[in-house]
């Protein structure tokens, strides 16, 4: 099967994503687990982070505030399904850290 390189707009828009999750997201989800609990202002925080960045309504016009993506942009420029796991489960049998997914 052959996968087409994506175009240089949305590999942009992933690698903008996966900066964003490396340095927002992954440091709130290690508090969450260390807490056992959301806090509920935080969240707020992050989202409205991810909307200031660009990552809302990404389907929606240009001129609505969006970025007017395809359902396959939308797809293709999300991190890959395999994820950095937060607390105990971040370690490999050997106790070192695991290694998170590249976008």
């Amino acid at each position: 099967m052959i996968v087409p390189e994506l175009p240089a707009e949305i590999a942009e828009l992933k690698r903008q994503v996966g900066r964003f999750i490396e340095a927002e997201v992954y440091p709130i989800e290690q508090r969450v687990v260390e807490r056992n609990a959301i806090d509920a202002a935080e969240l707020e925080e992050l989202r409205a982070k991810a909307r200031a960045a660009g990552f809302s309504m990404l389907n929606m016009p240009v001129d609505l505030g969006g970025r007017d993506l395809s359902m396959l942009a939308q797809g293709r420029s999300r991190r890959s399904p395999a994820r950095r796991r937060t607390g105990s489960a971040s370690r490999s049998s050997t106790g070192a850290p695991a290694s998170s997914s590249s976008c």
